[in-house]
């Protein structure tokens, strides 16, 4: 596969990692839509894409670090922004990394009660 003129995903998570920047502001919009295409329908993320993020071109998945900083970047997004679309997409990758057991249930547990109190949450305000 070609690597020449590529987005290397892990990289630039690592990189977001060392930052004081919120998801919003490190990511543009449209690259976070593709990247969670690739969690909802590939349900895998690598460490090589095309520019445009279209395209693989690596077989190596993403670091279980890497894996968490999305996680964690994708949590806080989907709530600050209470997207729908976005939380969907983060108990996607919260069921993936429990597949690849990155999670314990214990921790997968938290995480889904974090998100239903979350939800009460933005019912309460809907009302």
């Amino acid at each position: 596969m070609n690597k020449e003129n590529s987005f290397n995903f892990e990289r630039y998570l690592e990189s977001y990692e060392n930052s004081e920047v919120s998801l919003e502001d490190y990511f543009d919009v449209v690259a976070l839509e593709r990247l969670c295409k690739k969690v909802d329908v590939v349900k895998k993320l690598y460490t090589l894409y095309s520019p445009d993020l279209k395209v693989r071109r690596s077989d190596k998945e993403i670091s279980n670090n890497c894996y968490l900083v999305f996680f964690k970047a994708l949590r806080d997004y989907a709530f600050k922004s209470k997207d729908f679309k976005y939380l969907n997409t983060y108990l996607k990758l919260l069921e993936i990394m429990k597949s690849k057991n990155f999670l314990s249930n214990e921790q997968t547990d938290n995480f889904k009660l974090e998100v239903k109190k979350s939800l009460q949450e933005w019912m309460k305000g809907e009302i």
